[in-house]
């Protein structure tokens, strides 16, 4: 519990690292600033958890700078970087002349206007690790982003968890440079 088949986003970032030291999201050495690397943020169940909790994974993988996109090093599971996670959120802020808004990923996949994504608000509903007291008054109702969520909890579960949603906003670097 909760239910898996809650509906959650994916956010795949990819780089070229500045300098060959670093480390990608799985922990894995970067070794080459000739390299490209694809970093795959999205929940998974937690084969740890007694319960298949879900949690934020990230899985890594590379590519050779201008010699296509065949990733390697990616196995499709990825680290889990935070436990007992319920729902996962991205929106992204772009810029159109002088207009902010937010976009979902899909409708930013699908913006034909060239706004440019300056910002990401990246958001998580995070649940406590113990079960709380039978008199807890569980809240199954968030907002997450602007977005009103509705955790399905079966009849037969008794546990009561305590969940909060956090919420942060991460501008990128460079974005509101402008050439002209």
């Amino acid at each position: 519990f909760p239910s898996h088949d809650i509906k959650c986003d994916i956010l795949v970032i990819q780089y070229r690292p500045v300098v060959a030291r670093g480390y990608d999201c799985e922990g894995n050495l970067i070794t080459s600033v000739n390299d490209v690397i694809v970093q795959r943020y999205f929940l998974r169940v937690d084969k740890n958890s007694p319960n298949e909790d879900l949690a934020l994974a990230c899985d890594a993988g590379r590519y050779a700078f201008g010699t296509g996109t065949e990733i390697t090093g990616s196995d499709g599971s990825g680290q889990i970087i935070m436990p007992r996670v319920d729902q996962f959120k991205v929106l992204i802020g772009v810029i159109n002349g002088d207009q902010m808004a937010y976009m979902t990923p899909k409708q930013f996949a699908d913006n034909t206007v060239g706004a440019r994504a300056v910002s990401l608000q990246i958001g998580v509903l995070v649940r406590s690790v113990d079960n709380s007291s039978s008199n807890t008054q569980e809240n199954n109702q968030f907002e997450l982003l602007n977005e009103a969520y509705k955790l399905a909890v079966p009849d037969n579960v008794q546990r009561k968890y305590l969940r909060i949603p956090v919420k942060q906003t991460i501008a990128f670097r460079n974005a509101l440079w402008d050439a002209s």
